[in-house]
């Protein structure tokens, strides 16, 4: 690449966090440094640095297999969150509450020394129904200053660890606003962040927000929210810092709410049949885009990974209204699913509660498992 004299490099990827940042070292082009992006993709590591600069307190340890797990626990406590220490999009993320089951279910992951997985203490949130539990702050890092962009509100996990929602802006009150955009500030400069995108995502708790993850590239689909209610181009934000300009924010200021929410593949393997009501959802009220991802004939494997089968995207004048929008079209949709005991043919909204998409109970005592499908 150096005869064509790059004048700057980026990634909107979680896997490709790496090998830009090797490629921006060996191009002498501005992006993360390669320990900020190993900070920043390594779960483990990462609460470790927050940890030793007085940031963050959450308990966690590093897991290779079975064996490493009683200690584990012993150090972070139960009940605790598994998952895998690189990864995103819920990837086998899993809630345990004994030894036992978690020495099961870890028996069933990947874990090993070239895939490590980290045991962290479970943060409990407040109830804030309808709103979800936690949320993310967008941030722009151009030459160490941090402009954090928006707060963005999510809507309720399904279990174990999916999100099914978001929302700009989120709906909090002035003092826990200026403590997430605080914490966010002392992260960014803890890990070390000179430039770029980054999305730091916050647990809700009765003490305050307490960090979930870190990561080091912009939150996906923001760019569409952005533009919808009036907000920077992102895409556009990210390649002047990549291209070494000085970058600097306000705090996203809209009379509007932007949403998305989207529908999940179920737990169980399947093959959607059918998906209907498009049309309908596309004509209704708040409704600015709805696209499918997946068609119609295609296997799906299953799995707690976030799976989405859809994109719906709108703009409603406030959050109560966004969520009589958001259920309006969800309900005008209906999926139909092949499994392996029959078909099931289901709306957006009944989707999450279908025994096909629900963790399976704990058996023997060990983890939760996809339900399996039943033979005929």
């Amino acid at each position: 690449m150096r005869p064509f004299f790059p004048d700057g490099i980026l990634t909107f990827n979680e896997t490709l966090l790496p090998f830009t940042a090797a490629l921006a070292e060996e191009l002498d082009l501005p992006f993360h440094s390669r320990e900020t992006t190993s900070l920043a993709v390594d779960k483990f590591r990462q609460r470790e640095r927050l940890r030793a600069a007085g940031v963050d307190a959450v308990r966690s340890a590093v897991i290779t297999g079975p064996g490493d797990v009683p200690a584990a626990l012993e150090r972070v406590g139960a009940p605790a969150i598994v998952k895998p220490a690189s990864g995103g999009g819920s990837r086998d993320v899993h809630l345990v509450h004994s030894v036992a089951e978690a020495v099961e279910l870890v028996g069933r992951l990947p874990a090993s020394p070239a895939e490590p997985f980290v045991v962290e203490e479970y943060l409990v949130g407040r109830d804030l129904a309808p709103f979800g539990d936690y949320l993310s702050v967008e941030t722009a890092v151009s030459y160490g200053h941090a402009s954090h962009i928006a707060i963005t509100g999510k809507g309720p996990l399904v279990p174990p660890f999916r999100e099914t929602a978001q929302f700009w802006p989120a709906l909090l009150d002035p003092d826990e606003q200026t403590e997430v955009l605080r914490l966010t500030t002392d992260i960014v400069a803890a890990l070390g962040v000179r430039t770029g995108m980054v999305h730091t995502e916050f647990k809700r708790t009765a003490t305050g927000p307490r960090l979930i993850e870190f990561n080091g590239r912009m939150g996906g689909f923001m760019q569409d929210m952005s533009a919808h209610t009036g907000g920077p181009d992102l895409i556009a934000t990210a390649a002047r810092i990549a291209l070494g300009e000085r970058v600097s924010l306000p705090l996203l200021d809209t009379d509007r709410v932007a949403f998305q929410a989207w529908n999940l593949a179920p737990i169980a393997p399947s093959r959607l049949e059918r998906v209907d009501g498009a049309a309908e959802v596309r004509g209704q009220s708040d409704v600015v885009s709805y696209h499918t991802y997946v068609r119609p004939g295609t296997d799906l494997g299953g799995g707690v990974m976030v799976h989405r089968l859809d994109l719906l995207s709108g703009v409603s004048a406030h959050h109560e209204r966004m969520f009589t929008a958001m259920d309006e079209a969800l309900s005008a949709l209906s999926f139909t699913f092949a499994f392996a005991h029959g078909r099931s043919t289901v709306t957006g909204r009944q989707l999450v509660d279908m025994p096909e998409n629900r963790m399976a109970p704990l058996t023997r005592g060990g983890a939760s498992t996809p339900r399996p499908p039943q033979p005929r």
